[in-house]
């Protein structure tokens, strides 16, 4: 049923910032692995299009996640996808003498490439999320400027200790709030350098500037800018292998197909008759092939 749904919604409390609960993220990982599971024993069972059916069902329950501006949940997103591709080489692999039903396979090619799409677009609304909800929730409180926490339904002491949490926090941080303003602002601009970054494809940005060369720069004092920033370096790799894993998906299936059809595997991936040449999303050249059936990204 998740699965059959074009977006989702999981009702957020984003104003919780870093302390926002992601409960539904571990139970769609785990929906995910079931799916992928059963899509390996249906395959062993000989069912190819129930173990097609179950390998989409888990792409499209990674996408549900594709509007959500939060960073976990994207790195979620990339690892349910990658379930996937599991279940769907085991099938490839196993003895048929039949090439795979067309009227599963052409759903499923459609179901990657739209989540290849969506990877692209999917990730450049995190750095804005990042930003507001998150980062930027932490400089805030620190700052003495986020608004008080409604209190309503709490007791006497819960807000006892709310009060003097913030109060703790704020006359601590007061002395510093120079150096706290200055620290938000390198945080911020690293944000904003990130952000152009996701909205570049990976093989524009190579081993160019990034956020690792950016927090070369940053003063050792803007301590916070330096918890949090250079997690953040390692996403655009992590979003251009989910994006090969799904493209390796596409040409797997198209070439399994085409020797299944006729012998053998292409000379050319050009032989395929695909509507556009596949291209490395590491590189921006196309895909390196062999003959003898071995693909993957250059660099990757």
């Amino acid at each position: 049923q998740a699965a059959a749904c074009e977006t989702a919604n999981f009702d957020l409390d984003y104003t919780k910032g870093p302390m926002m609960l992601l409960p539904h993220l571990s139970k769609v990982r785990s929906l995910a692995r079931l799916l992928a599971a059963r899509a390996w024993l249906r395959a062993d069972q000989g069912d190819a299009a129930g173990a097609l059916a179950d390998v989409r069902a888990v792409i499209r329950l990674g996408r549900l996640f594709e509007k959500e501006p939060v960073l976990i949940s994207q790195l979620v997103r990339i690892a349910v996808q990658a379930f996937a591709t599991l279940p769907l080489q085991h099938l490839l692999d196993l003895p048929r003498p039949e090439a795979l039903p067309p009227d599963a396979v052409a759903p499923l090619v459609q179901e990657l490439e739209a989540a290849r799409a969506g990877n692209r677009t999917a990730m450049v609304p995190c750095a804005d999320g990042e930003r507001v909800a998150f980062g930027g929730v932490v400089f805030e409180e620190w700052l003495g400027r986020r608004p008080a926490k409604a209190t309503a339904g709490m007791s006497p002491d819960e807000i006892g200790g709310l009060l003097r949490d913030r109060g703790v926090r704020v006359f601590v941080s007061y002395p510093l709030r120079p150096l706290l303003k200055l620290d938000y602002c390198e945080y911020l601009d690293i944000l904003v350098g990130w952000r152009h970054d996701l909205e570049k494809p990976y093989w524009e940005l190579g081993l160019g500037p990034g956020v690792h060369s950016a927090l070369r720069r940053v003063p050792r004092w803007c301590i916070l800018t330096r918890i949090l920033a250079p997690a953040l370096e390692r996403i655009p790799a992590k979003a251009a292998g989910g994006e090969a894993n799904l493209l390796l998906a596409e040409m797997a299936m198209a070439l399994d197909q085409h020797r299944r059809v006729k012998g053998q595997y292409p000379a050319d991936l050009k032989d395929l008759g695909l509507a556009e040449a596949p291209v490395d999303p590491f590189t921006g050249k196309g895909l390196l092939y062999r003959m003898f059936g071995w693909m993957m990204p250059r660099g990757a």
